[in-house]
């Protein structure tokens, strides 16, 4: 009969340390925990990005509204045009930073519906478009009106590129837009 071969070290052998089941827990952890908590990452960004496109789609509609009316054209002034809708659209509560820097917008009015707007963002370069941005046109009365509004938003999770629109430095770019017919107030200017 052969004997089970023993390994000693110290005062333990391999056997004992087979037997033993204590610290068990920690060694399962430390294989899960890993996949939990980037599982609890990915979750956190993914609902960070979700109520900030909400945040962004909520903003771009009040400021939208104002348009709409006629109230934005009768609040004319000598600041940019573009630089008091985004301050109309920043004037509620936004999960996002909410300034001229962080927000680029883009007001076209056309007669039908035909006109696309441009994209804010540049899929070749994963960038910001360089053209967006550049255009606003103040609407009449009756004109079919598409805004753009795109913000950056930082990434805290950057290592899962899941998303569409990643900028460089750790951004994500998130988008809405809103197309609708101004009601037929008299001509005014932006």
């Amino acid at each position: 009969m052969t004997r089970p071969v023993t390994m000693r070290f110290g005062r333990f052998s391999l056997r004992d340390l087979r037997d033993d089941c204590h610290g068990a827990t920690a060694v399962e952890f430390g294989l899960v925990g890993l996949l939990f908590f980037g599982l609890i990452a990915a979750i956190l960004e993914v609902v960070m990005l979700l109520l900030a496109q909400l945040s962004l789609d909520n903003a771009l509609d009040r400021a939208g509204r104002s348009v709409f009316t006629g109230t934005y054209q009768e609040g004319a002034s000598s600041v940019n045009p573009a630089t008091r809708l985004i301050t109309e659209l920043c004037k509620g509560v936004t999960l996002f930073t909410c300034n001229d820097q962080t927000i680029k917008l883009e007001m076209t009015v056309s007669t039908d519906y035909a006109k696309a707007p441009t994209s804010p963002y540049d899929s070749t370069t994963n960038t910001e478009s360089a053209t967006f941005g550049n255009k606003f046109d103040c609407p009449k009365g009756g004109e079919i009106v598409t805004i753009v509004a795109a913000a950056k938003l930082p990434r805290y999770f950057n290592y899962m590129q899941v998303f569409a629109r990643p900028l460089p430095d750790y951004k994500q770019q998130i988008q809405s837009t809103i197309l609708f017919q101004a009601e037929p107030y008299p001509q005014g200017s932006c």
